[in-house]
């Protein structure tokens, strides 16, 4: 009897050591199984990113743009300068003067621009082939006013939107107040919007986007480009294809713009300290102050309240730069 049982306490000795090894034979596989997976999806990110990193360093290309396009209207006409001896927003204005209602949507992109200028006729920068810059002529249908503020808002979003296509993360890319678009703190686009009267009243809107070229380096520009954000290069033409697009869509539901603003906003979620300014090019003023950003109204404007003060203001024009704690 004792023998028995010696041998039974065996058997189940035996049974439980080859579970184990089921056991751990499976828990392997498991590790292996996981293992592979880790090592592809490293593979297929570093052989995107070369992909990408592939893209050259070329003239916009027209083809590649149109047979991407997707609008409705936007960039359907459209017209590219290798080098602009003036500005793309030139051009425009004079495009809109020959051809009138029918030149909306119309679309000028040019590699390099020797006069191109920003908001207060403010130097653009625009020398690099590396980037995107281009101008939009919009025809409104209704009030051009109203349409101004709308565009101007909206411009600004689809810019936002295009980036965040590119892979940089949505908290890192804002919207900062008029219409400059900013990546942590830097600023990656500006953006400027005219009117023009005479026969045929229309909107103008210039759009710098800094794309391919490196300038983290550059801590005097306090710039930014999409491939500083995301570490690899973007196609031009898709990022035009996007804007274009994301703007349509929003000038045809206007009623989505401010919120969709407020959203993207730089100073959303918590008041920032601002220095606002009333000369040009940021010089000292003794009408300068300080104050706490308190919203965006639905017409654009920034409310802000002065340090020190209840009364809450409203800027259409000046300058506002964010004071950044160091």
């Amino acid at each position: 009897p004792h023998g028995k049982e010696s041998d039974s306490k065996k058997l189940k000795n035996s049974n439980s050591s080859a579970a184990g090894n089921d056991v751990t034979s499976g828990g392997s596989d498991l590790m292996s199984i996981l293992m592979v997976f880790g090592v592809l999806i490293v593979f297929f990110g570093v052989a995107i990113a070369l992909f990408q990193d592939s893209i050259p360093s070329a003239p916009f290309d027209e083809q590649r743009f149109r047979d991407a396009l997707t609008t409705e209207k936007l960039g359907k006409r459209f017209l590219h300068i290798e080098e602009c001896e003036g500005s793309t927003m030139d051009v425009a204005k004079n495009i809109l003067n020959e051809n009138g209602a029918s030149s909306h949507g119309y679309v000028i992109v040019a590699d390099t621009q020797k006069k191109a200028r920003g908001t207060k006729g403010r130097k653009w920068r625009a020398s690099s082939i590396e980037n995107l810059y281009m101008t939009l002529i919009w025809i409104p249908k209704g009030d051009i006013n109203q349409c101004m503020i709308n565009i101007n808002m909206a411009a600004a979003i689809a810019v936002v939107q295009a980036i965040q296509n590119q892979g940089v993360p949505s908290h890192q890319v804002k919207i900062k107040w008029p219409n400059d678009v900013w990546i942590n703190d830097r600023k990656v686009s500006g953006i400027l919007t005219e009117m023009k009267g005479g026969t045929t009243k229309g909107i103008i809107i210039g759009i710098g986007l800094n794309v391919n070229e490196p300038l983290l380096h550059d801590e005097s520009l306090r710039a930014v480009s999409i491939y500083d954000a995301k570490g690899y290069r973007s196609w031009k033409e898709y990022v035009l294809v996007d804007m274009l697009q994301y703007l349509e869509d929003l000038m045809s539901d206007v009623n989505q713009i401010h919120s969709e603003y407020q959203h993207h906003n730089y100073f959303k979620g918590e008041r920032k300290k601002v220095m606002v300014h009333h000369a040009q090019n940021k010089e000292k003023h003794p009408r300068d102050f300080e104050a706490l950003v308190e919203g965006v109204t639905k017409q654009g404007y920034l409310k802000v309240r002065r340090v020190g003060s209840n009364k809450i203001e409203t800027l259409s024009f000046q300058s506002v730069v964010p004071i950044i704690p160091t």
